[in-house]
């Protein structure tokens, strides 16, 4: 039998492998789960979001060669939104206008004030485009922060004047 060689008593391993584990779960709890609640809470205000805002199917929807009326209507809820982004399709392209409060790019109200007017809840609004929505519309919420919802598409009739 030789001495001097000594090695790790089992109850010594069991301590350390105890302290490794409470270590990890340490930094899991103080770091991956903070940040996987704020991944969620955003994902979760789009999934509450998703139907709050419409286009309204009504004589004041509709494109022709020039322009494109959309009226916008939000929901009950008084959730906080900035406005919304939206996509017009034309031509095989898109168009992006930023629906914001006192925006002026490309946008009309439909009395022709260009300064732009969001909603309220339960309210709508009629907004005239500058570009022609042959192939549809898509709109997303973009919350107070600037985070942008995913889109919904919606079809948009010609004119019938």
């Amino acid at each position: 039998m030789k001495r001097g060689k000594k090695g790790v008593s089992a109850v010594v391993a069991t301590v350390l492998l105890v302290l490794v584990t409470f270590m990890a779960i340490g930094l899991i709890i103080g770091f991956i789960i903070p940040m996987v609640k704020e991944s969620l809470g955003k994902g979760k205000s789009c999934f509450e979001l998703r139907d709050y805002v419409t286009v309204v199917e009504s004589e004041y929807t509709c494109y022709n060669s020039t322009h494109t009326k959309l009226m916008i209507e939000r929901g009950m809820e008084d959730y906080e939104i900035k406005g919304f982004v939206v996509s017009i399709l034309s031509g095989g392209e898109s168009k992006r206008y930023d629906v914001e409060e006192g925006s002026v790019t490309g946008i009309k109200m439909l009395d022709g004030s260009e300064i732009i007017e969001i909603p309220e809840p339960g309210e709508a609004r009629t907004y005239v485009f500058d570009t022609s929505a042959e192939e549809g519309v898509r709109i997303s919420i973009m919350q107070k922060e600037g985070s942008v919802c995913q889109p919904v598409f919606y079809d948009v009739p010609a004119c019938l004047v």
